[in-house]
């Protein structure tokens, strides 16, 4: 994957160009495991890279997927995510997993998209906690 040089009046960094639009692609849970590991090995050779958009609207990837991509959690230097989980069958436990992303050290901005997804109330509880632990958050579950 090439990494492009962004610069900003504080010190350069590298960001990750956008992933392709994965929208109805259907990865599935598969997909969406090899997605989060793909990018984690790339984040880990650029640990300046603080950059990443995911668009997995229409994939399937389940609650399984999104504990995979929950992981991301995990990258050092990751400052902006953005999810697009639309319509991937995502419910309490999915969300309770991204709820995790709280944990990382480095995530600042957050945006997660998860729109037509069974989501309930347990998972709304633990994406709501995000507030507390992130600067920005911006959270779609429900369509407007």
């Amino acid at each position: 994957m090439e990494h492009v040089l962004c610069h900003n009046r504080r010190k350069p960094h590298f960001c990750i160009p956008p992933i392709p639009n994965l929208n109805s692609n259907y990865v599935g849970v598969d997909g969406a495991r090899a997605l989060s590991e793909l990018n984690l090995s790339e984040i880990n050779q650029a640990p300046s890279l603080c950059t990443l958009d995911l668009n997995l609207r229409y994939n399937e990837v389940g609650n399984e997927g999104a504990c995979a991509l929950s992981q991301l959690k995990y990258a050092p230097s990751l400052h902006t995510l953005s999810l697009n989980l639309n319509r991937n069958r995502v419910g309490d436990a999915g969300a309770v997993a991204l709820s995790q992303l709280k944990e990382s050290r480095s995530l600042h901005t957050l945006t997660l998209s998860l729109r037509c997804n069974p989501v309930g109330v347990d998972g709304a509880d633990a994406l709501s906690q995000l507030h507390s632990f992130l600067p920005t958050f911006t959270c779609i579950i429900f369509d407007d």
